[in-house]
This record gives C-alpha cells, sequence and structure tokens, in this order.
C-alpha cells in the first residue's frame, strides 16, 4: 500500500501597508488544501492489479471585493491497473467520481472568467514500455 498526501495552509496577510496592514492579501487563495492518494497492488494471484483513489480538496475562497464567494470542494477520483506483462499495462482511471460541480476559482470578480470544473470523465490507457538491454 502507498499513500501520499500533501496538505497546504495558506495565509497571506499584508505586512506593511499604512491602510492594509494585518488584513488578507489575498481572498482568492482557498487557506487549506488537502490532497490524498492511495495505491493497493493485490498480493498473491492478483498481484498484476493496481486499485486506486483519491481526493483533492480545497476551502472557499473570496472575491477581493467580497462581493461573492465560491464555496469549497472535494473531487474524487479512482484508478484501476492490471500489469499484461512486464511491458503493458492497462489502466482505467475515472475522475471526478461523484460528478461534482465547483467552480474553478480564476479571477476576482463575475464576469473575469470563472468556470465550471471538469465534469466525470473515464480514460482507458494502456502503456508500453520496452524493456532495453
Amino acid at each position: 500500500m502507498q499513500v501520499f498526501t500533501g496538505y497546504t495552509y495558506n495565509t497571506t496577510k499584508f505586512l506593511s501597508d499604512p491602510v492594509n496592514q494585518g488584513s488578507i492579501f489575498s481572498t482568492w487563495t482557498p487557506k487549506h488544501l488537502l490532497k490524498v492518494w492511495a495505491s493497493y497492488q493485490l498480493p498473491g494471484q492478483f498481484n498484476k492489479l493496481t486499485l486506486a483513489a483519491g481526493v483533492n480538496m480545497q476551502s472557499h475562497v473570496v472575491s477581493y471585493d467580497n462581493v461573492f464567494e465560491i464555496p469549497g470542494f472535494a473531487v474524487w477520483n479512482a484508478r484501476v491497473a492490471y500489469q499484461l506483462n512486464p511491458e503493458l499495462l492497462l489502466s482505467l482511471n475515472a475522475n471526478n467520481l461523484f460528478d461534482k460541480r465547483y467552480f474553478v476559482p480564476s479571477y476576482n470578480s463575475t464576469g473575469s472568467n470563472n468556470y465550471y470544473g471538469e465534469p466525470s470523465s473515464v480514460m482507458l490507457t494502456l502503456r508500453y514500455s520496452p524493456r532495453l538491454k
């Protein structure tokens, strides 16, 4: 079993500004970001099969002018992989498993290209990695 995780706690404040000192510099930057991914290769006769899943989460953000807020979100992903032989790997990735509808914060006003995140998708991949002698 392999587990990969990353957490970011981000605070941005004006350090030396006569008007804004101590207030938040970037309300558009999420305060909390969490990414977790776990992968498990099955034991014994099923050892060619690997199962994996993960989540990307972030807290809410607020526009610079404090007019609107984009809520936080969590997007779940999964993967199943099968090692056909030492050179061929077949994998199936499912992204945004629960088809979460969320905004990706990009700018600081409603007219400045805020857009929806990627909807659910599935990708089947056959990877060839030749073993050179």
